[in-house]
């Protein structure tokens, strides 16, 4: 499984590929991405930009709604995404997750 294999932070174009082919594997892997993104110490740190952990996240969340998913904990995800203590990075949450979050 190659998103298994792939650094946190370094997934984005393996992840966006997933979500555009509907694989019917394309959901369990994305979302064993985003959980793995979630346990990591360095999501919710501060950067100076952005943070990659943290935009990641919120890609994986839009590609798992648009794949279908409907988990109860992806709007408690979001809601925490928009109040990330990065600025970039809750501007992001806001334009890809903004209605999803309130």
């Amino acid at each position: 499984m190659a998103c298994r294999k792939c650094a946190l932070g370094e997934g984005g174009n393996l992840l966006q590929a997933l979500a555009i082919s509907g694989s019917p594997e394309a959901r369990p892997m994305i979302r064993d991405y985003l959980d793995r993104l979630w346990q990591d110490k360095r999501m919710f740190q501060e950067e100076k930009h952005i943070n990659h952990f943290a935009a990641e996240a919120t890609h994986c969340i839009r590609y798992l709604l648009k794949l279908g998913d409907a988990s109860p904990d992806l709007a408690e995800k979001c809601r925490a995404l928009v109040n990330h203590p990065t600025p970039a990075n809750r501007d992001c949450a806001r334009n890809f997750l903004g209605k999803i979050a309130k």
